[in-house]
């Protein structure tokens, strides 16, 4: 550093100046970078359980303190199997199980929120179709067999059909098998119409007649509606109502 024309004096104190100055500056820098940074002491979440469902998903949020704490802190998964969570604390359900999300933070500190994820119930997993056959069977149509709660399912064919006026329309037919009050085996079949969405039965008290095979040529298997699925539905229907088929 070049200073101005000076006494030998003046130079001496301009240069005890210019190192007190730089002194304070190198302090104030050290000072800043160790007490710049606030540590996290705790966080708390917004909730400590959660009961969810496969696919189905909340959100998470954190309160760190002290409030005024620069400390960062992600967040993490002990089990991603089972569910996820993203960087901004959104778990999704995976797989039915138990795990916890964490919020962590840099220096260690961490708060859990244990999730347990359930699986579905056999009638949530119907579909549209399936839910409102199975609405029915609960419903009116098993009120025609003496031991409801013993009837499934045996058989859903699907037809395509052309009417007089050449207009296409679909007919699923569904075949049951229940029992009558003497025990016996009793086979009722019933039509579901694509073209009105109306329920009618008609009964086939011989079990030679069942399968259908005098009413249409070419039936189908349906894919509208699985009879297991339906089937798993009832089962769980009437276990849950203490009546078992």
């Amino acid at each position: 550093m070049c200073l101005p024309s000076m006494t030998r004096g003046q130079r001496q104190t301009e240069m005890e100046k210019l190192v007190r100055l730089t002194a304070a500056t190198l302090l104030a820098a050290i000072l800043f970078c160790s007490c710049g940074e606030v540590k996290i002491e705790s966080i708390t979440l917004s909730k400590n359980a959660a009961e969810l469902k496969e696919g189905e998903s909340v959100k998470l949020s954190a309160v760190v303190a002290p409030e005024n704490a620069t400390e960062s802190y992600g967040w993490k998964s002990a089990d991603e199997s089972v569910a996820t969570v993203d960087e901004n604390g959104v778990v999704t359900a995976v797989a039915p199980g138990n795990t916890n999300i964490l919020a962590v933070s840099e220096s260690g500190k961490t708060a859990a929120c244990s999730v347990t994820v359930a699986a579905p119930t056999a009638y949530e997993l119907l579909n549209n179709a399936e839910k409102k056959l199975y609405d029915y069977m609960v419903g009116s149509m098993l009120e025609s067999f003496y031991n409801a709660s013993a009837v499934r399912i045996r058989k859903i064919y699907s037809y395509s059909l052309v009417d007089e006026g050449e207009n296409d329309f679909s007919l699923i037919i569904i075949d049951l098998q229940g029992t009558n009050r003497l025990g016996g085996v009793v086979y009722k079949t019933y039509w579901v119409t694509g073209e009105e969405g109306d329920m009618t039965y008609l009964d086939t008290d011989d079990a030679a007649d069942y399968g259908m095979k005098p009413v249409f040529d070419n039936p189908m298997p349906t894919t509208v509606m699985d009879p297991a699925k339906i089937n798993a539905a009832l089962e769980e229907y009437w276990s849950n109502v203490g009546m078992h088929g």
